[in-house]
């Protein structure tokens, strides 16, 4: 016993007294979305951009690195081919990490890109085994099918949502599968998945949820009056939440 804690104690002496290599050093706090204190965009860009320079070009830190700038570009600007061109370099870096695949699939779903976008949710879906994971890819994977009117697609899609909605606890994947039931004339089913998203505590996209729960009562023509009052409110949201759903395929109710 008295081996094993001198051996514990020469140990952690040793690494109390090793420098680290620069590539090892946590990069400067600056190349973040979430977290405090809340930075403009600019600023966001300006921080990562110094970080990912000072980090090793082949350094596994510096995807990391170019997958936060390129979430910055993807979410916060709308700069989809930036995204892209950043999850792209990432994933050379990281070539056994489902992260820059999965957002680039996000990335290039968005940029009206769906059959790209699959194959990269599809390539996500072989690197990543974790549980919690596997229901975040699903999720964009059910959403991407979901721009489809082929009935075998869209039955694909709600299947994916389906699974998302098992592993993955959040309202993401009702709010998709309701979007998905629409398109499938599935009334009832629709407005049963939104509003389930819309009772659990994380609020997800509300404005979806409440646009899409208008669309299925006046599309069934059962709530006309309360699904048109449901979409000015989502529209108050969203303003261009009709232009959005409509350019992936669906009517406007």
């Amino acid at each position: 016993m008295k081996r094993w804690f001198l051996l514990w104690i020469g140990l952690a002496a040793l690494f109390a007294h090793t420098p680290f290599a620069a590539a090892d050093r946590p990069p400067v706090p600056g190349c973040r979305i979430w977290g405090e204190p809340r930075l403009d965009p600019p600023t966001m860009l300006t921080k990562c951009d110094a970080d990912i320079a000072a980090t090793p070009a082949r350094s596994p830190m510096r995807g990391e690195l170019l997958v936060k700038r390129g979430q910055i570009h993807l979410w916060i600007r709308g700069d989809r081919d930036a995204a892209i061109a950043d999850f792209d370099s990432a994933a050379a870096l990281l070539p056994r990490d489902h992260g820059p695949v999965m957002y680039r699939a996000e990335a290039l779903d968005e940029a009206g890109r769906p059959a790209e976008a699959l194959k990269d949710y599809d390539r996500a879906l072989q690197l990543e085994g974790d549980k919690f994971d596997r229901g975040s890819i699903l999720r964009g994977r059910c959403w991407a099918r979901a721009r489809s009117y082929v009935p075998a697609e869209l039955a694909k899609a709600e299947a994916d949502c389906g699974e998302s909605a098992r592993l993955f606890f959040g309202p993401a994947p009702f709010t998709y599968r309701g979007m998905i039931y629409i398109k499938m004339r599935r009334w009832s089913d629709a407005l049963r998945d939104f509003e389930f998203a819309m009772r659990m505590k994380d609020t997800g996209d509300y404005a979806m949820m409440l646009y899409g729960r208008g669309m299925a009562k006046i599309l069934s023509n059962t709530q006309p009056e309360e699904g048109r009052a449901d979409i000015a409110t989502a529209l108050t949201r969203r303003p261009k939440m009709a232009e959005y759903l409509a350019a992936r395929g669906w009517p406007r109710p």
